[in-house]
């Protein structure tokens, strides 16, 4: 008997294709399969909504109690897993719990969200996180012979060496391979690719934060602060915040001004971002002090997260250690990476949910959403 909510999407280009069926229906739970193929992302997540039929809202509270993947909290499932033959995953919704009526016509709806990854090693700086959706893509890794800081907006991978900074298509590929090419850096630290092409690059042993233009052969911008270790951009201000020593300061290259710099305690930052959505939202990784910092410009107020909370675990919270990167993305959820290796997606300042990942979705893809009709009653439940 064919199963109810059976159907296929295409995602992504052809990099993630899907089906999920009914595997086991009761009368107070529906078990769900999700079998996804594919030869790029080992892992994905997804968001689940219902809604009773077309003249109704979508709802978001659905009433998922249990998953075969690496965890869930509130519609969103994370840790999903597909390969190139297929790969099973199961979660169970509990519909008795949304009030819904074994028997009754229901529209289920799953869409694949850009994802944050990370990936590190205990004992070492190498780090790896990529904020996808329209966020720029940053991460830290390192060889013996070269450390990856970012990618470019073309693709591209930048790298740097001790006194080099230069671009390659593969990582792979030999030096013989550089694209760009810029040797006047000592210990250069972070590297931020601009909309316009430009390059900022914290130029640590120099005490300066430089912008070369988009080949890398010239200096179009150059700022003196000591010992900086991290930048990001606002395009729609043209304005750089720069973190160096205990300090985070805002400035416009172009014109080698200071518009702005933190004025409370901080601990050897290791990065400060802008929010998405909001500019006037500062969000800090005080490293030393083994917290999250988020100042709000516009009403002077900075917020202190030391600890992060574990829904499975009811009232459990745990400190962080050694903040490494954090970014507010796109649904505002705050992504903390800890140097030593976890990966948490943080809403609010109340719960937090763990998400551990191999892979990710394309940053050139936005979330893509398949529904389907199926009645609640014995006689469409499949046989598996």
């Amino acid at each position: 008997m064919s199963s109810p909510w059976f159907t296929t999407s295409s995602l992504l280009n052809g990099e993630i294709s899907y089906y999920f069926r009914i595997i086991e229906l009761t009368k107070e739970y529906a078990d769900i399969e999700i079998v996804a193929y594919s030869i790029t992302w080992e892992q994905f997540d997804v968001v689940i909504e219902y809604r009773l039929g077309e003249d109704y809202d979508w709802m978001d509270d659905i009433a998922i109690t249990k998953t075969s993947a690496d965890n869930f909290y509130k519609n969103v499932i994370y840790g999903l897993s597909a390969s190139q033959y297929g790969t099973s995953n199961t979660f169970r919704w509990r519909f008795i719990q949304n009030d819904i009526v074994y028997g009754e016509d229901i529209q289920l709806k799953l869409g694949i969200p850009p994802r944050v990854r990370n990936y590190s090693t205990c004992f070492t700086t190498h780090a790896l996180t990529e904020v996808y959706g329209e966020s720029n893509v940053d991460f830290v890794t390192a060889s013996q012979s070269r450390k990856v800081i970012s990618k470019d907006r073309n693709g591209n991978y930048i790298c740097i060496k001790d006194d080099l900074v230069y671009t390659i298509a593969r990582l792979s590929q030999p030096e013989s391979a550089i694209i760009y090419s810029w040797a006047n850096v000592s210990d250069p630290r972070h590297v931020f690719h601009t909309e316009s092409g430009t390059y900022i690059i914290a130029d640590y042993g120099n005490n300066r934060v430089i912008e070369l233009n988009s080949t890398m052969t010239a200096i179009v911008n150059s700022y003196a602060v000591a010992n900086p270790v991290f930048v990001d951009y606002c395009h729609e201000d043209k304005t750089t915040l720069i973190t160096a020593g205990n300090v985070v300061y805002e400035v416009v290259l172009e014109l080698g001004s200071l518009i702005w710099q933190s004025a409370f305690s901080l601990s050897s930052p290791s990065s400060a971002t802008y929010a998405y959505d909001d500019s006037d939202e500062i969000i800090i990784c005080d490293y030393g002090n083994n917290r999250i910092v988020v100042y709000d410009r516009s009403t002077g107020v900075s917020t202190n997260i030391p600890r992060y909370y574990i829904r499975s675990t009811a009232g459990e919270h745990f400190d962080f250690y050694r903040p490494f990167r954090a970014y507010k993305i796109y649904d505002g959820t705050i992504c903390i990476i800890e140097e030593r290796g976890k990966d948490f997606l943080f809403s609010g300042t109340a719960e937090l949910t763990s998400s551990s990942s191999s892979s990710s979705i394309d940053s050139s893809s936005s979330s893509s959403n398949s529904s389907s009709s199926s009645s609640l009653s014995s006689s469409s439940s499949s046989s598996n």
